[in-house]
Parts: structure tokens; C-alpha cells; sequence
């Protein structure tokens, strides 16, 4: 028997950013998109209040900074 790890916000926040694009919100979608990108990279915290998710940064700008020079290095 196996098991699969969900992540519940992960989900979330690409089903949203599939709403946005069929409905015609590339806007929306693009955002979405880049802020799950940054959930997945552990910059952003996600807090869900009243079914809506609500972002906070993971990282200080010192810590941020630094994992943006080791990316692009």
C-alpha cells in the first residue's frame, strides 16, 4: 500500500490559478501562479481565512536576498 502527500494549499492555489485563466483572467492567473511558485520555493507563508488564501512573507528581505543570488549563481 502507498500513500500520496497532498498539499492542500498547493492544490488550491493551482486550481484558482485554472479558474482564473478559463475565465478569461490572465491577470489573476499569472498572479497566482507566481505566488505559488514562491510557496514552493518557501518564500511565502499561506494562511487560509473565510476559504480565501492570505500571504505572508516566509522569509526576511536579507534571507530573500541571499536565495536570490545563489538562484541566479
Amino acid at each position: 500500500m502507498t500513500a500520496q502527500v497532498l498539499d492542500y494549499t498547493e492544490a488550491a492555489l493551482h486550481r484558482m490559478a485554472q479558474n482564473a485563466e478559463r475565465s478569461g483572467n490572465v491577470f489573476e492567473c499569472y498572479a497566482l501562479i507566481q505566488l505559488l511558485e514562491g510557496y514552493r520555493e518557501g518564500i511565502w507563508r499561506v494562511k487560509w481565512i473565510g476559504g480565501e488564501p492570505q500571504f505572508e512573507a516566509a522569509l526576511s528581505q536579507e534571507e530573500l536576498v541571499d536565495r536570490l543570488v545563489e538562484k541566479d549563481q
